[in-house]
């Protein structure tokens, strides 16, 4: 599994400079020529929240939980609106809730455990 994370997290680190760079000079599908070293690489919300949902997966906690607590804790890496909103509103009530925002966590628990499954199966095949 920690191998599976940090996989992810070097990934996105690797491709933070290049994401939004449409219109920039350097953006490339050549992966040989992404500098991982870049002066903008950094991770981004995508580990973040994919941290998030593996610790709620491992130690069977709310997955909704988990991402709000560690999407408070490091709050400047690239979040959208909608979900900064969201974010911000369960710091001020507990009680809200946002109906789209639960299902979207259950809905990446889910695809994170087949993705977690999948990859144990893989493992015992070789």
């Amino acid at each position: 599994m920690r191998n599976l994370l940090l996989s992810v997290a070097i990934g996105d680190i690797g491709g933070m400079p290049y994401e939004f760079a449409e219109r920039l000079e350097g953006r490339t599908k050549d992966y040989n020529a992404v500098n991982l070293m870049h002066p903008q690489s950094d991770y981004t919300d995508d580990t973040v929240m994919t941290f998030a949902c593996a610790e709620a997966l491992l130690y069977d906690l709310d997955v909704a939980e988990c991402m709000r607590e560690r999407g408070n804790k490091d709050p400047w890496r690239g979040y959208g609106v909608n979900f900064t909103e969201w974010l911000l509103v369960l710091i001020c009530s507990h009680r809200t809730t946002h109906t789209a925002m639960v299902a979207l966590c259950v809905w990446q628990q889910q695809v994170f455990y087949q993705t977690v499954q999948s990859y144990v199966l893989s493992l015992q095949r070789v």
